[in-house]
């Protein structure tokens, strides 16, 4: 087989050992357009090594270091690129005139793509190429669940679940809609979420919910988070700030903007112009309306700016919309 498989390389154009590298199968057939092969196919090609039960090749124009612009693979697909990350599937498309291609998987198993930054698995991944000289190399990944299911991210450690999932090779950077996992022993969810892994950032967009250690339950539009490789060390979050309950206190504010370093426990909490801050700490019985509020190393609450240590009518109304749970002391409203 290997005699009448180079036979057909070289009648194509190709030859067996050339700088693409080689072909292999256990079965091979040649009708003028298509190659046909079957049985543990292999194929060394400008994007790297592939692997699968069957491969159909469409040919283009001769004289072409590899002369297919179309391949089909099918059954246990492995796809070895040259930036050393994978691919697996059980069907794969691709097309080196549009520079797109598409692996997908059988009913309940996944494909899985997998770099030296993080692990993908979906139902089906689409992809973008670019051609640098002969080198073709991936771009971007779209990654799609199966039905009633999410796609998953991982991390070491972290893992996070999404509806879609858009990967930008280059950066390492993930664009995730309706995420919901844990990144840094940070659980969170939201509508929107961009992970830069080469930048170790976390952009969080609508209605953000977010849990750590320390800080406890925190809501807002938008979450800023920068972490070094193994933990978080500034978190900003933006519009309808809601924090509840800070290492094991009872404790409640609400603000515009709020500022938290894990590493010092400091919280900075701001409200815009003409609004006011509102903090309540169960346990002390504590209510400040303030301009600013400064928690130091959890403990130490300062107000700053305009301070009053109670609500008005108005600010209780307020407060009692963002915690329902909230119990106000009866002689706390002037």
């Amino acid at each position: 087989m290997v005699a009448l498989l180079f036979i057909i390389l070289n009648m194509i154009g190709y030859c067996q050992n050339s700088d693409a590298g080689k072909v292999s199968s256990t079965f091979a057939d040649y009708d003028g357009n298509m190659l046909t092969l079957k049985g543990k196919v292999q194929l060394e090609h400008p994007m790297g090594t592939m692997q699968s039960e069957e491969a159909f090749l469409e040919k283009e124009e001769e004289g072409k270091e590899f002369p297919f612009s179309l391949i089909h693979l099918h059954e246990n697909i492995l796809l070895s690129l040259k930036n050393k990350a994978s691919l697996k599937g059980d069907h794969a498309d691709l097309d080196f005139h549009a520079l797109k291609g598409t692996i997908a998987s059988l009913k309940e198993k996944n494909v899985e793509y997998t770099d030296l930054n993080f692990q993908l698995k979906s139902e089906r991944i689409e992809f973008e190429m670019v051609k640098n000289g002969e080198i073709f190399s991936i771009t971007e990944l779209r990654a799609y669940p199966h039905v009633g299911q999410k796609c998953v991210v991982t991390k070491e450690r972290d893992q996070v679940e999404a509806d879609l999932i858009t990967a930008e090779v280059g950066s390492s950077t993930l664009f995730l809609d309706h995420p919901q996992g844990i990144v840094n022993q940070i659980l969170f969810s939201s509508h929107k979420m961009v992970w830069n892994n080469n930048a170790n950032t976390l952009t969080l967009e609508e209605e953000v919910d977010l849990k750590e250690e320390s800080a406890g339950s925190l809501k807002a539009d938008r979450a800023f988070i920068q972490c070094t490789e193994q933990k978080p060390i500034l978190f900003t979050f933006n519009g309808n700030i809601r924090l509840c309950s800070t290492n094991g206190k009872k404790r409640y504010a609400t603000g515009d903007t709020l500022i938290y370093f894990p590493t010092e426990k400091n919280f900075h909490i701001k409200a815009d112009p003409g609004k006011k801050v509102l903090f309540f700490d169960q346990e002390q019985s504590l209510y400040i309306s303030a301009n600013e509020i400064k928690i130091h190393n959890m403990d130490n609450v300062k107000g700053v700016g305009n301070v009053r240590l109670s609500f008005n009518p108005e600010e209780s109304t307020v407060f009692k919309t963002f915690f329902p749970d909230f119990q106000e002391e009866k002689d706390a409203t002037p």
